[in-house]
């Protein structure tokens, strides 16, 4: 009879096994078949019939999937490097900006989100990926709501020959732009991002205001006798017509930037992508050209960037591209 209960209880025990390692094995499915992103993914993607953001050619739309991108942009080297530690935490820096900007406004790129996503996860350790992929989604919420703020103002085409009032409408602008941006991307990365920028667009609206002000007051000097004119701060004189000329492409090219749409960006970057590029592989032969010695090279490198990049600030980029410091 014990041996009897003993089969039964041994058969019994087996059943029960059974039904445990089945509903293991249909949960592991179910895991499988149903498992969710991470959460740090989840933030930078688009919800369901949001609005699309379009951004000169093609649509620059959060991706609702992580498929991975084939891409090549059209010149490597315009890409900067140096955006993680050794800990394997994001930098936050200009050249993170360089990088976004780059994929996101300077390539021909049916989509420009993903090829972005591809390369920052080809160059980044997965800790500072993601941090820079959640940068990047509140960046392209920073842009719609940019342009959308720019619309509104209307501010039209602007040159040196702006007006007093011209002036306050962009320093109205400017401020506006600035707890737009501090919303939208955070203290820490306006300051990195942004800094130089205002401080230059700030020093062009206060030099243009003076020689407003400097013209005011030379026409009321009309109204005085010559020993009773007052006395005015003068406009900056220039030693040479090219410097004067340099100076005013300059001005130009702040106020163009600080009051440029990211629709125009998008439209127009490639074309700077290309004279970048189109610089680097002419000053690559120039350099590798031995029958010139190095001052004859140095002195041909320089006046081929000075013809390709009249504004200093494009210059600069291009210095940097060709002898870069990291």
């Amino acid at each position: 009879m014990f041996i009897l209960s003993k089969a039964h209880s041994t058969k019994h025990y087996r059943r029960l096994a059974s039904v445990v390692i089945l509903l293991a094995i249909i949960l592991l499915l179910m895991q499988y078949f149903w498992h969710e992103e991470p959460k740090e993914v989840a933030p930078i993607r688009a919800k369901e019939n949001s609005p699309v953001m379009v951004l000169g050619p093609g649509q620059m739309t959060l991706p609702v999937n992580d498929v991975e991108v084939s891409f090549s942009p059209s010149d490597s080297r315009l890409l900067p490097s140096g955006l993680a530690t050794e800990n394997q935490q994001l930098v936050i820096n200009s050249a993170l900006l360089d990088v976004i900007n780059f994929f996101l406004l300077e390539q021909v790129s049916t989509d420009r989100v993903n090829a972005l996503r591809s390369h920052l996860k080809s160059v980044l350790p997965p800790p500072a990926y993601n941090e820079a992929m959640l940068i990047a989604g509140h960046y392209l919420d920073y842009m719609k709501a940019h342009d959308d703020l720019l619309v509104a103002h209307n501010l039209g085409s602007i040159g040196k020959d702006i007006t007093l009032q011209g002036i306050r409408r962009i320093s109205t602008w400017r401020d506006q732009r600035d707890r737009l941006r501090r919303a939208y991307l955070g203290e820490a990365v306006v300051q990195v991002w942004y800094q130089n920028d205002d401080a230059q667009l700030t020093q062009m609206l206060n030099e243009l205001a003076q020689l407003k002000d400097d013209t005011l007051q030379e026409k009321s000097q009309d109204a005085f006798s010559t020993e009773e004119q007052p006395s005015i701060s003068r406009p900056p004189t220039w030693t040479s017509k090219s410097d004067e000329s340099r100076h005013d492409r300059y001005v130009q090219w702040v106020l163009d930037k600080a009051t440029r749409s990211f629709n125009s960006w998008a439209s127009t970057g490639p074309q700077l992508a290309n004279r970048l590029t189109g610089y680097l592989n002419a000053a690559g032969q120039i350099n590798q050209n031995r029958q010139l010695n190095f001052s004859e090279r140095t002195i041909q490198i320089q006046e081929l960037l000075i013809k390709s990049f009249p504004v200093e600030a494009e210059r600069q980029r291009a210095r940097d591209l060709m002898f870069p410091t990291h």
